[in-house]
């Protein structure tokens, strides 16, 4: 399988060298997918990071012996999106990845 983060830079490339090789491919369903796929990381990585700075601020207001009932309701949300994203990432992931192995290799010959 090709690495994606140069399939990524040089879809024209690899598109031109397999009909060289008499292949023909629609690229567009693997880069879809990957974007998916990146879009949902990236989700995931900023509900981490509210997740991560949330819990910081209940211990500080416990310390304070504020109320943090808000804030650890919040962060119950954010958990239960972190595990949803999370299952469909598997399940991109593995699509995505059943996708990348009807790529070939092509000969790299610049």
């Amino acid at each position: 399988m090709l690495d994606i983060k140069y399939l990524r830079q040089n879809v024209e490339f690899v598109r031109r060298k397999m009909l060289e090789r008499g292949q023909e491919m629609d690229f567009g369903p693997f880069i879809a997918m990957d974007a998916k796929r990146l879009d949902i990381l990236h989700e995931v990585e900023l509900l981490r990071n509210e997740r991560n700075t949330a819990s910081k601020e209940v211990g500080e207001k416990k310390k304070r012996k504020e109320d943090a009932s808000a804030l650890i309701a919040r962060m119950g949300e954010v958990s239960t999106r972190i595990r949803e994203l999370d299952e469909g990432l598997k399940r991109t992931e593995a699509e995505f990845n059943e996708m990348g192995m009807i790529i070939p290799n092509i000969r790299m010959n610049l």
